[in-house]
C-alpha cells in the first residue's frame, strides 16, 4: 500500500477531491491547495525502507476508495463534545491534535469521562516529533479545507463509509499494570509535581528517584474499561516530571510490568493485523522494536507520533483501523 507521495502527487489527489490524512514537513503541507484533507507535522514513518520522510515528500492515507463522503471539522478545548455530534452514523473519525496543547489536555479528560461510548471508531495521533529534544518540531495541525494551521486545535476528518463496509479499531498494547505502588494525581496536567502514593501525598520527583523505575516502561491505568499508558519524558526534571499525555486526576496509575520478549511479541501482533488495515499510527517509542526488515507485512504503513488516539489518548501503542465487508 503506497503511503509516500511527492507534493505534486498529493496536490493532484487533493484537486481530484480525495479524502486524505497527511503528515510531513509544515513547509510542504502549506503548499497544498484547499481540499478535503487534514494534516499534521511529522518526520518518521514505518515502511519498507528508511523511516524518515524525505524532503519534498509527504506521508498520506488516502481513504477515498472506502468512503461515500467526508468532512473536515475543527475543535477547541471547549467544544470537544461536537466531535460526537458531527460524526456520521455509519463511519469513523480521524483526529489530529498538537502535542501539549490545551485541546490535547482537555481531550484526555473528555475521552476518559466518556469512556468508550462513541458511536463510531475514533482514531488518530498527536502531532509533533522528537519531543523533549533539541530537534523537537513545533506541534502543528492543518485544516486542509481552509489551509489554516493550528498549534492549539484539533482537526478531524469525519468519514462516511459505504453501506456494505464496517470499520473496526485495532489496538496493540503490550503493557499492563504491575503489582507496585498505586499513584493518584491531584490534577489534570502534563507536568506533575506531586501525587498520592498508596494514599499518602508525596513529592513525585523524590519518589521517582527512590524507586528508580525502568525508563522504558510507562505508567498504566484502567480508564473506561481499557488499559491506557502514559509515558514520562526523559530525563526527569529537578522539580517536576513531564508526561506525553495529560494525567487524569483520581485515576489509579501503576508502573507497567516489563513485557516478556517485547520485540517478538510486538512483531507477532503487528503481523496479525487485518489485511484490510487502512490507517495505522505508532508511538515513536516503539521504533527500536519495529525494524521493517523483520516484519512480514510490507503492506502496512504507519506514521510515527508521540501519542496515539484510540477513542482515548494512548502512549507506547500501535493503533489501526481495518475495514470489513458485510
Amino acid at each position: 500500500m503506497k503511503s509516500i507521495y511527492s507534493i505534486g502527487e498529493v496536490e493532484q489527489l487533493v484537486k481530484q477531491g480525495h479524502s486524505l490524512v497527511l503528515a510531513g514537513d509544515e513547509e510542504y503541507l502549506r503548499l497544498l491547495s484547499p481540499g478535503n484533507w487534514i494534516g499534521a507535522v511529522a518526520n518518521r514513518y514505518l515502511g519498507t525502507g528508511a523511516d524518515e520522510i524525505e524532503p519534498g515528500m509527504l506521508f498520506a492515507f488516502d481513504l477515498s476508495e472506502h468512503l461515500l463522503t467526508s468532512r473536515v471539522c475543527v475543535y477547541q478545548s471547549f467544544n470537544l463534545d461536537g466531535l460526537q455530534r458531527d460524526c456520521y452514523g455509519h463511519g469513523f473519525s480521524v483526529v489530529l491534535m498538537p502535542a501539549f496543547s490545551e485541546v490535547h489536555r482537555f481531550y484526555g479528560i473528555y475521552s476518559a469521562t466518556l469512556g468508550y461510548r462513541y458511536l463510531n471508531p475514533v482514531i488518530g495521533w498527536v502531532a509533533g516529533a522528537n519531543l523533549g529534544t533539541a530537534d523537537m518540531l513545533e506541534p502543528l495541525v492543518i485544516d486542509g479545507l481552509t489551509g489554516r494551521i493550528y498549534p492549539d486545535r484539533a482537526v478531524v476528518l469525519h468519514c462516511l463509509l459505504k453501506s456494505d463496509v464496517d470499520a473496526k479499531m485495532q489496538v496493540i498494547n503490550l503493557f499492563e499494570p504491575g503489582d507496585g505502588d498505586s499513584m493518584v494525581f491531584p490534577e489534570a496536567s502534563f507536568i506533575a509535581r506531586s501525587c498520592y502514593v498508596n494514599g499518602k501525598l508525596a513529592n513525585l520527583v523524590d519518589y521517582w528517584h527512590e524507586v528508580n523505575p525502568n525508563p522504558q516502561l510507562p505508567l498504566v491505568a484502567s480508564i473506561g474499561g481499557a488499559l491506557v499508558n502514559v509515558m514520562p519524558l526523559q530525563p526527569v526534571g529537578q522539580n517536576s516530571i513531564t508526561m506525553c499525555s495529560a494525567l487524569i486526576p483520581g485515576v489509579e496509575y501503576r508502573f507497567a510490568k516489563p513485557p516478556e520478549q517485547m520485540a517478538a511479541q510486538l512483531h507477532r501482533k503487528v503481523n496479525g493485523l487485518a489485511e484490510s488495515t487502512i490507517l495505522l499510527t505508532c508511538c515513536e517509542l516503539l521504533r527500536p522494536y519495529l525494524n521493517s526488515a523483520t516484519l512480514q507485512r510490507p503492506d502496512l504503513q504507519a506514521i510515527y507520533a508521540p501519542g496515539e488516539i484510540a477513542y482515548s489518548l494512548q502512549n507506547f501503542t500501535m493503533v489501526g483501523l481495518s475495514l470489513h465487508q458485510r
